[in-house]
Formats: C-alpha cells, structure tokens, sequence
C-alpha cells in the first residue's frame, strides 16, 4: 500500500555521486564524503551523520539517530565481497546483508516518519526483513528498537533490555497492544506490540473502525513485531533532539 509516510531514496542519487563508479580508497572515501553531506543536509533532524574509517580499504557511512549511539550503516569495502548494511547497536555493527554496492548505485534508504517516530534502514532490491530499527519520539529523546530475529534490543543511552518475541504462526486475528518502555515508565499511544498482522516487513495497513494508517516493523517472518501508527509531523515535533556526535564540526 503506497503512503505520503513512506519514503525510498536511491542514496548515490540523492548525494550526487551516482556517476563516481569506481571501487577505490579515494573513490570510496569520496562518496562517503558526499552521502554524510546528503544526510546533514536533508535530514539532521533525526540523524547524525558520521563517517569512521577503519583503515584504507573500510570505511563507513554511520548514520545515527539523533542523540543516541544507534543507527543504521553502509560499509564500503575495496574488496567487493565485504560491503555490508546494517544496525548500530549501542556502538556495535551488526550485518544485516551483503554485497550492497554503493559505487554500483544499489544502496536505498527506506525512511517511514510519524510524529510518534521513524523507522529506517537500508536495502536493495527488496525490503525484505532488511529494515531492522526503529526509533521512538519522546520528550526526553528518541528510544531506540533493534530487532533481530527473535529478539527485540530496546536500547536507551547505555541501558540495554532484550525482549524475545513470541512466534505469529497460527494466528488468525489482529492483535495490538501498547508497548511500554522500560527504564522510562513511559506508555506510547501510537506504537504497539503487533500479533497476527501483515505478510511484508514495513508494510502499511489499516484497521477496520479506527481512523489512519499504520506500518509494522519485524526482523522474521515468523514473528511477532512492533507496529507505530502513522501521524503527520512538523520539524517541531523532533525540534527538542539533541545532538551529540556533530557537536564540535557544528559549533
């Protein structure tokens, strides 16, 4: 179902490097450059934008959510078997998938955004059960869910709950229930813990009797995921996000 939230940006494209093709230190360095500018540009509201270089032949596109230590990530490799995307997990890198070529052009953001918060990740061809994060918007920052086959990572500063998702099979209703937050005390009314809903990872769907969309986020077919409900937002509603990685690069 297509959606004014739901978003699809070819990234190379989108920075204005489509046309650098070549799988170098400086070739890659060079368009590593030109998609942290995209992403300052288009989207410090909600993101950070870093780039970590490993050595000559690794560097990466970390792309944090505001105010946290976890976000999504692409890896340029010289070596073309070793370019991943994936999930910053409090500092740490999980691979997602593979062979996700930026100097080719393959690499998409998906970027779904509601007032209550945004889930976005990278992919290729298909969405799949690649798009892995999801961030809460509350008063005191964004809280942010890693999923991972099973397992849900509610990760808060440096505080870290895993939470193991129940199977969907042999569900034939549509179930939700409001998720709260550990750590925060906090109840969100506009996200849930999904039973029984959609057949594509970030899909959007509607409920019978109740006004507006929403969208659900899971890391296996066979589980249980999280779904947020779908709400138009202004800059305001992410205005109060403190930055913490560009701080110094942008004082």
């Amino acid at each position: 179902m297509e959606s004014e939230f739901r978003e699809i940006y070819n990234i190379t494209e989108c920075a204005g490097c489509s046309s650098n093709i070549e799988n170098s230190p400086e070739a890659n360095s060079e368009r590593a450059e030109a998609i942290a500018a995209w992403f300052k540009k288009e989207f410090s509201d909600i993101f950070e934008s870093v780039i970590e270089k490993k050595n000559n032949n690794e560097i990466y596109n970390c792309i944090y959510f505001k105010g946290t230590s976890n976000g999504i990530y692409l890896l340029q490799h010289t070596t073309t078997g070793y370019n991943y995307t994936g999930i910053i997990h409090n500092y740490t890198k999980q691979g997602v998938i593979s062979s996700h070529h930026a100097y080719r052009n393959e690499v998409k953001l998906l970027l779904v955004k509601s007032k209550c918060g945004f889930i976005a990740g990278f992919f290729r061809d298909l969405i799949g059960l690649n798009i892995r994060m999801l961030a809460i918007n509350t008063k005191a920052g964004l809280v942010t869910f890693g999923m991972n086959g099973e397992k849900a990572y509610l990760l808060d500063k440096n505080n870290e709950r895993t939470i193991y998702l129940t199977n969907r099979s042999g569900i034939e209703s549509v179930y939700l229930t409001k998720l709260a937050i550990p750590f925060k005390d906090y109840i969100c009314d506009n996200i849930y813990w999904s039973m029984g809903i959609s057949t594509d990872n970030c899909g959007i769907f509607k409920i019978n009797g109740v006004d507006g969309e929403f969208i659900e986020i899971r890391s296996d077919t066979n589980i249980n995921g999280i779904v947020m409900k779908l709400e138009k937002c202004t800059a305001q509603d992410y205005a109060h996000l403190i930055p913490i990685w560009n701080v110094e690069e942008d004082a």
